[in-house]
């Protein structure tokens, strides 16, 4: 014993007794076990618990001082007293064995209204629900084993998590009990089983991260080869003719972007750029009518580019671009 320390007590339930009082407390807790299923935890008693105990009230209330701790208690029981997880060779036969036995208990008259009495105790206590909790998560571990040993075996891809595996076997089964009221069968258990095996073989329960999934993701806009050349055909290391920068519209390098190489393309005759390089060089624009001014410099603008033409009467408009002509025709109100 520690003297000049204060250590606190520990909660109700917490301490597991031996001799005379460990019996007294098996007692205790068949008879919870057994008013929980027949009443549920609203109806759960201490002073009942103790007369079907056939102890005193007293004991009942020191020890556990409460329904929920009582129902807490018997959790803690019910987990250490749980099956062991089976070994049998492959995943999908150690699953089916945890369906069958989930679906076992679910369906025994006794165990199956005492889980759902008990769950329905986690929903408006604290303490039940903590309770329920712990119980779940420690099953889960023991039968995590499985998925680990398959992952041993190479028969589940590495990074696979084991935990979700298992809580994924019998979360259509408690589905069943508590929300559609389907019967529970081995033939549903068995089907449950395989679904998650499937799955858990396929990959589907990875949790690190896939370096094929972004794969598809990663190539250049417009189709350019991985040398930084077009859908246009425009090469990266060689200049069109006469130096012309690309027109809106057309081929444009790949790797066309802030602080990269300046574009590449074929020449667009009786045009010039004077502003930044569009953002859009592989969206289709639609053309303009014919040109009606001759000899007149006119200039073509739009949020990405600026154009000036010469062209004359009577030749189509070839930009390949959405701007707008900014200098008017003198004998219209149009540009």
């Amino acid at each position: 014993m520690t003297y000049g320390t204060s250590t606190p007590p520990p909660s109700p339930g917490t301490v597991r007794p031996g001799g005379r009082t460990a019996r007294v407390r098996d007692a205790v807790l068949a008879a919870a076990g057994d008013a929980l299923a027949e009443a549920g935890f609203e109806a759960l008693d201490l002073a009942d618990v103790a007369r079907r105990a056939g102890c005193g009230k007293t004991t009942v209330y020191r020890r556990w001082g409460s329904t929920s701790a009582l129902a807490a208690d018997l959790l803690r029981d019910m987990a250490d007293q749980s099956v062991h997880r089976s070994d049998l060779g492959s995943l999908a036969a150690d699953l089916r064995a945890n369906a069958r036995l989930v679906v076992s208990t679910l369906t025994d008259p006794r165990q199956g209204a005492l889980f759902t009495a008990l769950i329905a105790a986690a929903a408006g206590n604290a303490t039940a629900a903590a309770a329920l909790h712990g119980f779940y998560l420690r099953r889960i571990d023991e039968w995590a084993g499985c998925v680990v040993a398959a992952i041993d075996r190479g028969e589940v891809p590495a990074g696979t998590d084991p935990r979700e595996v298992v809580a994924a076997v019998s979360a259509p089964l408690y589905y069943r009990l508590l929300n559609t009221g389907q019967p529970l069968s081995d033939a549903v258990a068995d089907r449950a089983a395989a679904a998650v095996a499937t799955a858990a073989i396929a990959g589907a329960y990875r949790t690190d991260a896939d370096p094929a999934a972004s794969a598809a993701s990663g190539g250049p806009v417009g189709g350019a080869d991985p040398d930084g050349d077009s859908a246009g055909g425009a090469r990266s290391g060689g200049d069109s003719a006469g130096g012309a920068a690309p027109v809106a519209g057309r081929g444009v390098r790949g790797n066309d972007r802030r602080g990269g190489p300046a574009p590449r393309s074929s020449p667009a005759a009786g045009h010039q750029s004077t502003s930044s390089r569009s953002t859009r060089a592989n969206r289709p624009l639609p053309s303009r009518p014919p040109s009606r001014l001759s000899g007149a410099l006119r200039t073509f603008s739009s949020p990405n580019v600026t154009l000036q033409c010469t062209r004359t009467v009577g030749v189509p408009c070839r930009r390949g671009t959405a701007a707008r002509c900014m200098v008017r025709d003198p004998n219209s109100d149009r540009p």
